[in-house]
């Protein structure tokens, strides 16, 4: 399984670690006694103190030996190029990075896998976990599409505004909720009320129109 998170600073690394680790007690009911790491030094001092406080082994690979860690390894090079292809099909802006990566994870935890006997990684835990195996893959959508995310709550005295927000696909909260970016407003938005139109797809022309638009407004 793959769980991604991205970081604006290293030294988020440890709190992001205890999260995780808890977060596999509280869903999977299972304690990591095993933390396997690269030649990553951002965790520090903190880190080691924390695990051995914890009783956890802390197994790294040699200096310049990949291949000791490799399913990790070719695990993360998948995941670059999943996101690598995603990013320049869509035309999504590069910025737009972190929503990207944690799509391709998303994905590649419900992609069949040869190594697990064509089971997907999540197909794969739930089997290990005596768990009723069930694979939601109907709700996927073509990344980087045109969606129309509905707008709440608009105002009565509003009747002749849009009542959609015009936005592209870049990932999935959950089967049901999905993350919308809106170039006009330049936020990413979650939202349970989507439709697709996955012929359509991001114009970066579209957002230098919508820079034109606000500066008119501000002139």
């Amino acid at each position: 399984m793959n769980y991604v998170y991205t970081i604006a600073q290293k030294s988020t690394t440890l709190t992001i670690m205890k999260n995780f680790l808890a977060m596999v007690l509280r869903q999977y009911d299972r304690d990591v006694k095993i933390v396997r790491l690269d030649g990553e030094t951002s965790l520090g001092l903190a880190f080691n103190a924390w695990a051995a406080e914890k009783g956890l082994i802390i197994e790294r690979s040699a200096s310049y030996t990949p291949a000791q860690n490799g399913a990790a390894e070719r695990s993360g090079k998948e995941l670059i190029q999943k996101a690598r292809a995603m990013e320049i099909s869509s035309n999504i802006p590069s910025d737009l990075w972190p929503e990207t990566y944690k799509t391709a994870g998303y994905l590649q935890n419900r992609t069949p896998s040869k190594t697990l006997e064509w089971k997907s990684p999540s197909q794969a835990l739930q089997k290990a976990l005596k768990q009723e195996q069930q694979s939601h893959l109907d709700h996927l959508r073509i990344f980087g599409c045109r969606a129309y995310a509905l707008k709440h709550k608009i105002p009565r005295t509003q009747k002749t505004q849009p009542r959609a927000h015009v936005g592209y696909l870049v990932g999935y909260d959950s089967t049901n909720i999905f993350r919308v970016w809106i170039p006009k407003t330049k936020r990413v938005i979650s939202n349970l009320d989507v439709t697709f139109n996955e012929t359509l797809f991001y114009d970066p022309m579209e957002l230098r129109g919508a820079f034109c638009e606000e500066i008119e407004d501000t002139i």
